[in-house]
């Protein structure tokens, strides 16, 4: 998948899911920790890093149905209450960056929070780098820490951008699902929109960080 996502990047997994059609993947949806120690916690009332994963990639090829990225957040979201039946909220971002305005996550009932915390990009010797993989990579994205590391060859974007957020309920029983709700810190929000022409972007180069 990272050849192909328009990232060029796959950060490190908690769970990866993917799906095949005649032999053939079709779809990859990856889910891993959140980078934010408290997101959890600032998510609803009560709530832990263990209870808690972030949807960091997924990707279709072109030729796949327009419906193929909800039907496999769907099914990807059956298999994690078998899988890691503790989870009970996930997370994710669709990159304004990038034109993306979470088009996928609307048509997968996903609850709309508002706009992520603005960052700037990243480059390394000309190339993007996302802030989750130089973690993973070299253990901080701090930007300070990492112009110690890499000097000139590090270059940050003035301007900051921001990213949609979403969030989606996990739950096994409706009872389970309205305590959550009750729970929540975060207010339900009107679904963004955008240029109708970007979906089609999503639709092969979709990104969540």
């Amino acid at each position: 998948m990272k050849q192909y996502h328009y990232t060029k990047s796959c950060a490190k997994s908690t769970i990866a899911y993917g799906f095949y059609y005649q032999n053939q993947i079709v779809c990859v949806i990856v889910y891993g920790q959140p980078s934010g120690k408290y997101l959890a916690s600032s998510i609803w009332e009560g709530g832990n890093e263990k209870e808690c994963l972030e949807l960091l990639r997924l990707f279709s090829f072109d030729w796949c149905p327009k419906n193929i990225e909800s039907y496999c957040i769907s099914q990807s979201i059956k298999r994690l209450k078998i899988d890691i039946p503790e989870i009970k909220v996930l997370v994710s971002y669709a990159d304004s960056s990038a034109g993306h305005v979470g088009y996928i996550y609307q048509a997968s009932n996903w609850i709309y929070i508002g706009k992520g915390s603005g960052e700037r990009k990243i480059f390394l010797d000309g190339i993007r780098q996302h802030r989750r993989d130089m973690y993973d990579k070299y253990g901080t994205s701090s930007i300070e820490k990492l112009k110690k590391i890499f000097g000139d060859r590090l270059q940050i974007s003035e301007e900051r951008f921001l990213k949609n957020k979403y969030i989606y309920i996990i739950s096994h029983s409706k009872k389970e699902k309205q305590y959550i709700q009750n729970k929540l810190k975060v207010k339900s929000l009107p679904y963004p929109k955008g240029n109708i022409s970007y979906y089609n972007t999503e639709h092969s180069n979709f990104n969540t960080k």
